[in-house]
């Protein structure tokens, strides 16, 4: 593993394999500060990508009364584990960027928005997005632990990616998060564990498993810290989009209910995955469904309970394949009456009759 502690923007980009960068920052931003005589505590952001950091990071812009004592004026550090190097290549001011200059420009808008949200500090681990999703390769996972318990005491809140993240890289991060922790000793793990919203929504997610962050008096700096990635906003606009989310989610938080915040952030709760003794993550998964999902529908005679028991496990197992395989030969039967006919063989094939 090669460590470059200095944060030099003129270094090449790495080779296929990890570098650990350690930058400590001086603020250009927002200062967090704890009341009086009260403890700092700390939180970690682990994030696959550069610009994760600023959707991952969302909730430490505002308030839970659920993490007051583990986030209020916590000092926040940020890992990055990829390199940045899959990035889509219309990159700014739609020039292509060649592999060096890509993870130099990446690397910059990182440090940037870190510097405007008050971080502390960054790290870069600078893997490849495949060797990170390869289950055999075991050291990025080793360096996150390490990454982890860099300090004397444990920490407050990781952040990382969400189990219902669409991106497979930043599932990767998710796991190997999950297993980092469960690597640690049991007093060295941090105390909660949280997912962001990035290429998923946990708005549909029941309150016993989420932790609602009111970022009202956050937004605007999340917006510039949002910004500071043009090699990815020129892409995509994320600052318009992450933004539209957190303020649907005020607008659609309760259903008879008076608006009374601008944004809403929300983020999984998934510290049991990594208590003594950790939950599993299918029974995790399948609790976090089960709970949010469900609902009753009197006027059809169906119950939340009806819903369970037919999404229970031995029914999803040995029924789920048939039951889906006679819906799609019914679907398929109803469409060709519509639209055609069946060939005399009966085989499935067949030809669409003359108009």
């Amino acid at each position: 593993m090669l460590r470059d502690t200095n944060g030099s923007a003129k270094a090449p980009a790495p080779q296929g394999r990890g570098r650990i960068t350690k930058i400590v920052l001086r603020h250009s931003g927002r200062r967090r500060t704890s009341p009086a005589g009260a403890r700092r505590g700390k939180a970690k952001v682990l994030v696959a990508h550069q610009d994760d950091e600023a959707h991952v990071e969302l909730p430490a812009y505002g308030f839970s009364d659920d993490l007051e004592e583990e986030l209020r004026g916590a000092s926040i550090s940020a890992t990055v584990v990829a390199d940045g190097l899959g990035a889509p290549q219309k990159a700014v001011g739609d020039n292509h960027l060649g592999r060096d200059e890509l993870w130099r420009t990446r690397r910059r808008e990182s440090i940037k928005a870190a510097k405007k949200a008050g971080l502390s500090e960054i790290t870069f681990l600078d893997y490849p997005s495949d060797v990170l999703r390869d289950v055999r390769i075991g050291q990025p996972t080793f360096d996150i632990q390490e990454d982890l318990t860099d300090g004397k005491d444990p920490y407050d809140a990781l952040f990382t990616h969400s189990c219902f993240d669409r991106h497979p890289t930043h599932r990767s991060i998710f796991e190997r998060a999950v297993k980092a922790c469960l690597m640690m000793p049991p007093e060295q793990r941090p105390r909660v564990l949280l997912a962001g919203e990035v290429w998923c929504d946990h708005e549909w997610v029941a309150e016993a498993w989420r932790v609602r962050f009111d970022i009202s008096a956050g937004l605007r700096l999340a917006r510039r810290v949002l910004r500071c990635f043009p090699s990815q906003t020129e892409v995509r606009p994320y600052h318009i989009g992450a933004a539209a989310r957190w303020i649907a989610h005020a607008v659609y938080e309760d259903t008879h209910g008076v608006q009374n915040t601008r944004a809403v952030a929300y983020a999984l709760n998934m510290t049991p995955l990594i208590q003594d003794p950790p939950m599993s993550l299918a029974e995790y998964i399948a609790n976090v469904l089960a709970q949010s999902m469900f609902f009753d529908y009197p006027l059809l005679g169906v119950s939340s309970d009806d819903i369970r028991q037919a999404f229970s496990p031995m029914t999803f197992g040995s029924n789920f394949n048939s039951t889906v395989a006679r819906r799609k030969n019914h679907a398929g039967n109803h469409l060709l009456q519509h639209r055609g006919r069946r060939s005399p063989s009966g085989n499935g094939h067949h030809r669409l009759a003359s108009r």
